[in-house]
């Protein structure tokens, strides 16, 4: 798969035109010819977890998913991802993505997608394999997310990548976007074969308050109509920290019809950040089986200890890379500092289903040598009741995680 990357690299810069060609590095290997008209970006991230459990009794206890058995999730480490990617511009308007990711010795796509600028009456429209629009924290991408891992509930509830088209766009004065979107659910090579449902989701966003320096208030709203395959969904959860196993479960449940619905917001303040999001899946039980809904949310506040701040793209609505003011080994350069402190919520918890609720607090601190390579620690505290739908079992565990992260 990298020799294929290499010879779509090398066929670009072939038939892009010649006597025209710039090469530069900024954040990452970047190719643009003289007009504008042809661009190529060539990066990749590789992010290294190390984790530390330590948890009570009750855990080995627990049946499903929670390694029956063991007195505690197993430590442990592995590389979260490790991938290589090609983005790019073909004449001025069609730009396209190709992302593959070899962490687990497999080699998988993430992205793959075209997308066509600015169609008239329409916006951009996208078609390929990407993440559905739902989600501050779920869109930000992995290599400028605050805390090592996304909250609980941005597995179960946010829905990850799909096949699929979507349009979004940006307003002229850039504080507002839309972006709505019809997939079907796919593997991860990116096929759905067979009758598989539709699946409809949007998110718009809104900056009512922002200066030039990059101080602002966001605010958002997603929904997603689903119609799960073979009516049936489980909801599973994993605690904020990887390697992990599923510490809440619902088990196979039979419904019709599923919704998501998230609400958004984020401030930044100088180096001072506050984030939060709540997002529910209600799903509308078949089969004589009654409705019944899940929930997640969480808060959480950083502050860069360095003076930095968030940074945040408006035409994406989603924050961005961190470049801090001076970098590690340049003079007087120590790079920059990030405290966090997030507090989460989720329940898999209503009327006959009994998937256990979680809550957890995690303390943070990043190290931003530079703004490609980032050390990142986190303590995490976690309280959880009807341990991987066991009734009764309830448990506590804490974990110290770190990641050793570069992208470029």
């Amino acid at each position: 798969m990298s020799r294929c990357i290499a010879c779509a690299l090398f066929a670009f810069l072939l038939t892009a035109p010649v006597g025209a060609q710039e090469l530069n590095y900024s954040t990452a290997l970047q190719y643009a010819s003289e007009d504008g008209q042809f661009k190529l970006k060539l990066g990749g991230r590789m992010h290294n977890n190390w984790t530390w459990y330590s948890a009570d009794d009750e855990f080995a206890t627990a049946s499903g998913n929670v390694a029956a058995g063991d007195a505690e999730p197993s430590d442990g480490t592995i590389f979260r991802r490790a991938r290589l990617y090609l983005a790019g511009t073909i004449y001025g308007n069609i730009d396209f993505k190709a992302q593959y990711d070899f962490a687990g010795g497999d080699a998988d796509f993430k992205d793959l997608y075209m997308e066509v600028r600015d169609v008239p009456a329409v916006g951009s429209v996208r078609v390929g394999q990407f993440y559905e629009p739902f989600g501050l924290e779920a869109q930000t991408s992995s290599n400028y997310i605050t805390f090592i891992e996304r909250s609980s509930g941005t597995g179960p509830i946010a829905p990850e990548r799909s096949t699929g088209f979507m349009t979004h766009g940006v307003n002229g004065e850039e504080n507002m976007t839309w972006w709505i979107g019809a997939f079907r659910d796919s593997a991860s090579d990116g096929d759905a074969v067979g009758d598989n449902k539709m699946t409809f989701t949007g998110r718009a966003t809104w900056l009512p308050w922002a200066t030039d320096d990059g101080d602002l208030v966001h605010l958002g709203v997603a929904a997603s109509l689903r119609s799960p395959e073979g009516d049936t969904v489980n909801y599973q959860a994993d605690p904020e920290v990887r390697p992990s196993v599923d510490f809440l479960e619902t088990g196979a449940q039979a419904v019709d019809e599923v919704t998501y619905f998230g609400l958004e917001a984020a401030t930044v303040q100088g180096p001072l950040s506050l984030q939060a999001e709540y997002m529910t899946a209600m799903n509308e039980g078949s089969e004589g089986a009654e409705d019944f809904d899940i929930s997640h949310y969480y808060i959480f506040a950083s502050y860069f200890l360095t003076g930095e701040k968030r940074a945040y793209s408006n035409k994406k609505a989603i924050f961005s890379r961190v470049k801090p003011n001076t970098n590690y080994g340049s003079a007087d350069g120590n790079g920059a500092w990030e405290v966090g402190l997030r507090y989460s919520g989720t329940d898999f918890d209503d009327g006959a289903i009994n998937g256990g609720t979680m809550t957890q607090t995690t303390l943070g601190l990043n190290w931003y040598l530079n703004p490609n390579v980032r050390i990142m620690t986190n303590v995490v505290l976690m309280d959880v009741e009807d341990i991987a739908g066991d009734v009764g079992v309830d448990g506590s565990a804490e974990a110290f995680t770190m990641r050793f992260q570069i992208d470029f």
